[in-house]
């Protein structure tokens, strides 16, 4: 399990905020394998509201306190037998750090998800972007990237 996770602050104002800048890292993790009790301890005592849930250092899937406080209705025998794996999806959907916020924007609004795993191209977990993650980022940076000349585009210049 993790650190306390921070963002990325360091933003090219040249190109579009990516998942990677925006980014919180490290992330929040519990195993496969770990109960319904460890993962609320674990984000509790971290104070987030998401936990990557990984087989090894790879993400199988995003556990929410929602889905904690569903569970959590079936007793204490079952916190403290369940695994986590039990709670998540059979697909979860991930972005690569070069996503654009827009592009991870419409993955949360497709998908109907507030956060997103960000993983490198051989599969390893980097970090999670959040819906609060993209928000800060685009209030701190803006979302369209700047011309070739330098100047930033705002909503009327977008098609």
């Amino acid at each position: 399990m993790s650190e306390s996770p921070e963002r990325a602050d360091t933003v090219n104002p040249d190109r579009e905020v990516t998942a990677g800048e925006a980014m919180s890292s490290p992330v929040v993790t519990v195993p496969e394998g770990g109960t319904i009790l460890e993962a609320w301890t674990v984000m509790v005592t971290f104070r987030v509201r998401h936990a990557v849930v990984v087989r090894g250092d790879h993400c199988i899937g995003v556990l929410d306190d929602r889905a904690l406080v569903e569970a959590w209705e079936s007793g204490p025998s079952v916190l403290r037998s369940t695994a986590v794996r039990q709670l998540i999806g059979q697909r979860t959907v991930c972005v690569l750090p070069d996503a654009s916020l827009r592009e991870v924007a419409a993955i949360m609004n497709t998908c109907q998800v507030d956060a997103v795993p960000v993983v490198r191209a051989d599969g390893k977990l980097v970090g999670l972007i959040t819906a609060g993650d993209v928000i800060h980022a685009v209030s701190e940076h803006g979302l369209h990237a700047a011309r070739d000349d330098g100047t930033r585009r705002d909503k009327k210049d977008t098609p």
